[in-house]
């Protein structure tokens, strides 16, 4: 008696990657349309960008004291009160640049998006009254409000979240890199290689469970 052939799956991460792009996009040329409006207000933006800064040097200071923790406190019995106090100035001045960055970035935003809101609703009023009997009221106040709002939340993820954690990475890069860089480079290359072969066995793992 032969014996079946599994069947496999077809992989699921296609269109999940073009989905997961094709939502960046959008959100891309959201932030490009409403940073336009922004412009009245580079002061309040330039020291949100300067309090994200902050938030990701703190973090990555934070890192880096976890060596002289080892070698002095643990190993050498060093008195910790001068490590504790660094930490303890790190993360204050962490948690004041997040809460400084988070608000100006909404202030930014909402204030932008206002200017447009404003915008929109004088572009509307200029139209013709064909334009404004093809397109119900309702219709119109919903471009007007859900599409401004969709356009207020990719600006708030993308100019503070985005910006955020991904200084924060490389600030975290930095410190690695500074303290051992050779270690470094295991982490960031040898780590994802030995985790391969882990990920191709529960994959095999998963179909030959599915076809027992």
């Amino acid at each position: 008696m032969t014996r079946a052939a599994p069947v496999r799956k077809s992989r699921t991460w296609g269109p999940k990657l073009r989905e997961a792009v094709s939502s960046a996009r959008e959100e891309a040329r959201y932030f490009r349309r409403l940073f336009a409006y922004t412009r009245p207000y580079r002061g309040r933006l330039l020291l949100s960008w300067i309090a994200t800064a902050g938030y990701a040097a703190s973090g990555a200071l934070l890192v880096s004291q976890v060596k002289p923790i080892f070698d002095e406190v643990l190993i050498q019995s060093v008195n910790p009160s001068r490590i504790a106090l660094i930490v303890l100035v790190l993360y204050a001045f962490k948690g004041i640049c997040s809460y400084a960055s988070t608000t100006l970035v909404a202030s930014v935003g909402q204030r932008a998006v206002t200017d447009l809101r404003n915008a929109l609703y004088e572009h509307v009023l200029k139209q013709s009254f064909t334009f404004l009997g093809r397109n119900t009221t309702g219709s119109l106040m919903s471009h007007i409000t859900t599409d401004v709002e969709k356009i207020q939340n990719a600006v708030s993820e993308m100019a503070g979240d985005l910006l955020k954690e991904g200084l924060t990475v490389l600030g975290l890069l930095v410190v690695l890199f500074y303290m051992d860089w050779r270690l470094a480079l295991i982490a960031l290359f040898g780590m994802p290689a030995a985790f391969y072969p882990l990920i191709r066995l529960g994959r095999r793992l998963r179909a030959s469970n599915e076809t027992s």
